[in-house]
């Protein structure tokens, strides 16, 4: 039941007591609080953070920079750029596929 408790946490973004309940604990509010309190806990709750950080988080962060930076309707502050050539590319993009 911890090991649901901590994935309710991080994956679904629940409150404690939501996940405690979700994980199947009796008295969830009570619960949740004792395993806030427990360093074991805090650190599955970390790891399993870092482990969603690095892997799923972190891809998809990647494409949403890709998706922002290729759109033309973006206003150039959005994609990174400090100025444009005067066709909508960012001078950084040009020099960078220049070079």
């Amino acid at each position: 039941m911890q090991q649901q408790f901590v994935l309710y946490r991080v994956r679904c973004g629940m409150n404690r007591t939501e996940a405690a309940r979700l994980a199947g604990f009796k008295w969830p509010s009570r619960i949740a609080y004792q395993l806030e309190q427990s360093p074991k806990i805090m650190a599955r709750i970390r790891n399993e953070r870092n482990k969603l950080y690095q892997t799923e988080l972190a891809s998809q962060a990647v494409q949403t920079l890709k998706e922002t930076m290729d759109d033309r309707d973006a206003p150039a502050s959005a994609r990174g750029c400090s100025g444009t050539d005067g066709t909508g590319a960012c001078w950084g993009h040009r020099q960078a596929l220049a070079g």
